[in-house]
């Protein structure tokens, strides 16, 4: 479940990172021109890296929250809805 998760959120993260930079490439004007394919590249390679990011901080927040997950914070435990005031602990 771990490799998982791990490989969703990296997935995630690339074609975020992917289409953000490919569209700031059109979009912010340059002294250079760039192909499509250049501005797709260099997309890929930003994308890559911050994928590779994700995954290393998925990997290194792994003793830290939820045993088997790669988050970095706990899941908060809710109180069933039939507890009333300090009745439940």
């Amino acid at each position: 479940m771990f490799i998982r998760n791990l490989a969703e959120r990296a997935l995630k993260t690339f074609a975020q990172a992917f289409f953000a930079t490919l569209a700031a490439s059109f979009v912010i004007p340059t002294d250079f021109t760039v192909k499509g394919w250049q501005a797709a590249a260099v997309s890929a390679l930003v994308a890559g890296v911050a994928a590779g990011l994700s995954a290393l901080s998925s990997v290194l927040s792994r003793p830290f929250g939820d045993p088997g997950t790669p988050s970095l914070v706990s899941t908060p435990v809710e109180k069933p809805a039939s507890c009333a005031g300090a009745n439940c602990a």
